[in-house]
């Protein structure tokens, strides 16, 4: 489970990144 949430965050932050950018 754990691992699975840092996979779903590592996406959230590219996708914040990208959208801030």
């Amino acid at each position: 489970m754990l691992r699975k949430i840092t996979q779903i965050e590592n996406i959230v932050r590219m996708s914040l990144k990208y959208v801030a950018s």
